[in-house]
């Protein structure tokens, strides 16, 4: 079914997405004062009740913030940090050989007293264990012989009507019939490939990418040709377009809110862009959602799906950044490539835990779920910019860093003779784990950039130990130039 539609959009939330439009292009800038309410109000012809709920949007998004006495603002930048260039990836297609290195990352993750800037999951103190555990209890009494035989393949009934419901948020409408539950995000993408492609085959998709992409891809055979990315914008579409007139590529993987490594949040029309140009060229589009509940704007909360009139976009996530990792639990809806995944879904791995999945239904169909991703959003919001202030003070100048809407991951593009290789040993041997960012790309580019996951309870130990990688880089730094 078409999942395209034009929801009623209230005049509060058609002003603030004016309001944010104009301030991302660049008509209000970073610290400037937004007109009065009462000016807001007969600019736009509407009431200032409708300017008040506009702007408390913005502010829910860490857009603007209110100065008593004097009005609204812009927010600001921390200090005078520049983001990382535009990426500028080789323009051919290459094999994927990282698994050695991403091993070599993971296993570092399992040692004793380790402070972790790694992991991309949420830490302890940001999830509502108490509820999960009393969710869990509760789906075991209401699953009697649940587990004395196999599951439904495409997962419990309930929480698949659930997911559809939670994406109305992403802008979409998906018939619950159509998703297919998997063990996590990384099943329900890995199916997807495998749905599209046979080995050889091309992928196009952002640079740098998620690590966990690149190690898919590198177990199917599939070749990465990796497209220049904007630090804030995310992904080129008209890169994207160029490659597809010059280059074969079978199917697109892209995050297009909140990508990983570097947080990049694509604009709502760039969005439709990408929408009608896999449409015309009618190459599949497999879009990753997993993080679009964690940003605080509404915007950029819309999938590229719901501009798919004709089922060229394959939409999967998971609910591990927001719930529970430990639930693995993830979904899809593969357009018009649905029998065929869901045929390998059966074939690969049947059914999956009902206990998991009425435990996250039971989660989802809570109002706290709401309440927890304000509370995700604003201690995200809180770190990430006490993390910015110290990286301005504590690493070598010229280190630029990203500023993404939301999540928790930074993207640091360090001085160019400085090898986060080099780097990343060196901070374990100090008990911190970072990521460098050869990690992230089939071409062993970002040799001079780190990915940096800011935990929740960000506690004077995490505090030093961010102080100390800035110390450590600029020891470092300090060799290389002698």
């Amino acid at each position: 079914m078409s999942n395209h539609f034009t929801p009623r959009i209230p005049k509060y939330k058609k002003l603030a997405d004016d309001i944010e439009a104009a301030i991302r292009i660049g008509t209000y800038e970073p610290g400037e004062r937004l007109p009065s309410l009462r000016q807001t109000a007969l600019t736009h012809a509407v009431s200032l009740s409708t300017v008040l709920e506009a702007y408390r949007c913005l502010e829910d998004a860490q857009l603007i913030e209110t100065r008593p006495k004097a009005g609204h603002f812009v927010t600001r930048w921390p200090g005078g940090l520049l983001e990382p260039e535009v990426s500028t990836p080789p323009a051919y297609a290459a094999p994927v050989a990282v698994a050695e290195l991403i091993e070599m990352v993971m296993n570092s993750a399992g040692m004793p007293d380790l402070i972790s800037f790694g992991s991309g999951y949420p830490t302890v103190t940001q999830l509502p264990t108490g509820k999960i555990e009393r969710a869990m209890t509760k789906a075991i009494q209401q699953s009697a012989g649940a587990l004395s035989r196999y599951p439904v393949a495409l997962g419990h009934d309930g929480l698949r009507k659930t997911i559809a419901q939670r994406s109305l948020s992403l802008g979409c409408i998906l018939d619950p019939n159509e998703i297919v539950l998997t063990t996590g995000a990384t099943e329900a993408i890995s199916l997807c490939l495998c749905a599209l492609l046979k080995p050889g085959d091309t992928v196009a998709l952002e640079s740098p990418t998620s690590f966990g992409f690149l190690q898919i891809l590198e177990a199917l055979k599939l070749r990465a040709l990796e497209i220049p990315t904007h630090p804030r914008y995310g992904l080129s579409v008209d890169a994207l377009s160029l490659a597809l007139r010059d280059l074969k590529v079978d199917a697109i993987l892209a995050t297009p809110t909140l990508s990983n490594p570097m947080g990049t949040s694509m604009p709502i029309g760039e969005r439709k862009r990408l929408a009608e140009l896999v449409t015309q060229r009618q190459i599949p589009l497999i879009e990753d959602v997993i993080y679009n509940d964690l940003s605080p704007s509404d915007t950029l909360r819309r999938a590229v799906k719901s501009f798919d009139k004709d089922g060229w976009v394959l939409t999967c996530s998971s609910y591990s950044k927001t719930v529970a990792p430990g639930l693995r639990i993830g979904w899809l809806q593969a357009g018009r490539f649905s029998e065929r995944v869901r045929m390998l879904k059966t074939a690969f791995s049947g059914g999956n835990c009902a206990i998991n999945e009425i435990t996250l239904m039971t989660l989802l169909a809570e109002s706290s779920y709401s309440r927890q991703l304000r509370r995700l959003h604003k201690i995200n919001h809180q770190v990430l910019q006490e993390a910015r202030q110290i990286i301005e003070s504590s690493f070598p100048p010229g280190t630029r860093v990203t500023n993404p809407d939301g999540g928790s991951t930074l993207w640091l593009e360090l001085p160019s003779n400085l090898d986060s290789q080099i780097l990343f040993k060196a901070c374990l041997d100090d008990r911190i784990l970072i990521v460098p960012g050869t990690i992230f790309s089939a071409s062993r580019s970002y040799l001079n950039c780190i990915r940096l996951n800011i935990p929740g309870s960000f506690e004077i130990l995490h505090i030093r130990a961010l102080q100390r990688i800035g110390e450590i880089a600029s020891s470092l730094l300090g060799k290389f130039d002698l």
